[in-house]
């Protein structure tokens, strides 16, 4: 490798002077310079295109996450409504085959004795189920429940079990929707 030596004058006559290892036939610091930047000013294009394609991935994976933690959440949702309408049918459930026992045992009550027990266990069920049924006690202490009240009940029992399949229903359509939007973006996107 050869060696040269520059002088260059600077502002007030001063004199810098350096000694310069020839690279790649550059002879100046000058043309070393112009090389560099020339190699500098070629890789700046590639660079900005890899580092936008990084951009681009990550942001791209990032919306993916975020979608799939949007329908987790949504499916947790749907889930959870879907419970909740079970519990709501089983109580609606439970109310309706316990007034229609109250209602059958009711005729028969004056019967025999044992029609007049069973009647007094199927109220005391009734009421011990549904606690807000309960009208008062009779002269035994026994518990009286009304089959008005236990029917309005039972009414307003059906119609939250209703709203709360409807909700769960909702909620599994959005779960499907998000889903479906989800996949058509991967698919656009891919």
């Amino acid at each position: 490798m050869a060696s040269m030596m520059i002088d260059t004058s600077v502002e007030g006559g001063k004199t810098l002077s350096g000694t310069l290892m020839s690279v790649g036939g550059a002879a100046t610091l000058a043309g070393v310079a112009v090389q560099a930047f020339n190699h500098t000013l070629k890789a700046i294009p590639w660079m900005a295109v890899i580092t936008g394609a990084f951009a681009l991935i990550n942001g791209l994976s990032t919306l993916w996450v975020s979608a799939e933690e949007r329908i987790e959440e949504l499916e947790n949702k749907a889930e959870e409504l879907s419970n909740i309408a079970k519990k709501e049918k089983a109580n609606e459930k439970t109310l309706n085959t316990s007034i229609e026992k109250v209602k059958e045992l009711n005729e028969k009550r004056y019967e025999s004795k044992e029609a007049a027990e069973q009647y007094q266990t199927a109220i005391d069920d009734l009421a011990e189920k549904f606690p807000e049924l309960i009208a008062g006690f009779d002269e035994a202490g026994n518990v009286m429940v009304t089959i008005q009240d236990a029917e309005s009940l039972l009414a307003a029992a059906r119609e939250k079990s209703a709203k709360a399949t409807y909700d769960a229903a909702e909620a599994e359509l959005k779960s499907a929707q998000e889903k479906t939007k989800n996949a058509k973006n991967k698919l656009t996107t891919a």
